[in-house]
């Protein structure tokens, strides 16, 4: 596929948002300024609850790029297939297995015991990305603590 055109201002239109972004055609991350407010981050809060809000959100875009979309597109948002085939087959094993655990959930809707049962292949990119975020926000959080611990 051809280059993306990081000139075009249309393409960050979203910057009030309460949102994040990430993009695979640009292979980027936006982080509006409107996000950045409690709860999910403030300078007033301890560290653990940035790590846990802000933290875990950076992760979930981050991972957005190793999903079933993002995987497809190079370093400078090429379309491009730079996986090699046992990484592909690892993944749709991991994958497989987010899709599998979604499909067991039932959410109930009544009391009386109704509920719906979520789309786990429809919902796999973002399962697997909330995972991913909730993974890095805790690995960051560990490293910032053991190197900022009293010895």
């Amino acid at each position: 596929g051809m280059a993306p055109n990081r000139s075009n201002w249309e393409n960050f239109k979203y910057v009030m948002l309460v949102n994040a972004f990430y993009g695979p055609n640009f292979n980027n991350l936006i982080i509006p300024a409107a996000i950045l407010q409690p709860p999910l981050y403030s300078t007033e809060l301890p560290l653990y609850m940035n790590f846990g809000g802000i933290a875990t959100i950076i992760g979930h875009e981050i991972t957005h790029g190793f999903d079933d979309l993002g995987r497809h597109y190079n370093s400078i948002g090429k379309l491009e297939d730079w996986w090699d085939d046992d990484g592909k087959l690892a993944y749709e094993k991991r994958m497989q297995c987010v899709i599998d655990q979604a499909n067991d959930y039932l959410v109930k809707v009544s009391e009386k015991g109704l509920g719906l049962n979520i789309n786990g292949l429809q919902t796999a990119n973002e399962n697997i990305a909330d995972m991913g975020g909730a993974k890095l926000a805790s690995m960051a959080y560990d490293s910032w603590a053991r190197n900022h611990s009293k010895k």
